[in-house]
């Protein structure tokens, strides 16, 4: 499972067939779970990642719905970034 804020950053996992949603919706200002309801959906994947991307305005505008759940996973999530050559608070992993 592959989350990200917005359904922009989703779209090429869903193309190429993988399970992947935006917790912000299209836009990221739909808000789609808060983060109890978040949290208890994860409970079932054995795995899941969440990529947050680029983090200026442009690409994750500032009070997005996905805030609450993007902080639970910055907080409690391991940050897989350097593993994969990411920069440093990209990708999240919650195992």
């Amino acid at each position: 499972m592959v989350i990200s804020l917005r359904a922009r950053d989703a779209s090429p996992f869903i193309l190429d067939g993988m399970q992947a949603f935006a917790v912000g919706g299209f836009s990221g200002n739909d808000p789609i779970f808060d983060e109890k309801s978040f949290n208890r959906f994860i409970e079932n994947y054995k795995y899941a990642f969440f990529l947050l991307g680029d983090s200026r305005p442009i690409f994750r505008p500032r009070g997005s719905a996905g805030d609450p759940v993007r902080a639970s996973a910055q907080n409690k999530w391991k940050d897989i970034s350097n593993e994969v050559t990411f920069p440093r608070g990209t990708l999240f992993v919650n195992r």
